[in-house]
């Protein structure tokens, strides 16, 4: 399954899906869809990192926001991510292709395959989170 991580304060998240929905993607949490990002999209991704990207295409492109979270009692940058499932039909890798480069545009290359948020580069460079790469 093809995926793209990235690592992201959750308010950097919340900017990335503003961006999202920007580009006509809507963010789907069970029977809930979400045009825009809402205080209600907020509250409950805070409690559930996990959603699907909707647009033009079927099926859904699963994802994960960027957070951060405790990993052995240390601040740890948890990724984000956005995937789908292989086959899939070429609207599906258009959007894919879409999400992935919108939230690259909002990262920075930290290291190889690692793109970081500005808040969550913030963190790191003061300190105050490790990065969870597993």
């Amino acid at each position: 399954m093809p995926a793209f991580r990235y690592f992201a304060t959750i308010d950097d998240s919340f900017a990335i899906l503003r961006d999202l929905c920007d580009r006509g993607l809507r963010v789907v949490i069970g029977d809930h869809s979400f045009a825009s990002v809402t205080d209600e999209l907020m509250t409950t991704l805070r409690g559930a990192p996990s959603f699907c990207l909707a647009g033009a295409f079927t099926p859904s492109l699963p994802a994960h926001v960027g957070r951060v979270g405790l990993v052995d009692d240390k601040s740890t940058l948890l990724p984000g991510d956005i995937s789908y499932e292989s086959p899939a039909s070429k609207a599906l890798i258009t959007a894919y292709t879409l999400a992935m480069l919108t939230i690259r545009n909002r990262c920075t290359r930290y290291a190889t395959q690692i793109f970081i948020a500005p808040g969550a580069m913030s963190l790191v460079q003061r300190g105050q989170v490790a990065i969870d790469n597993r």
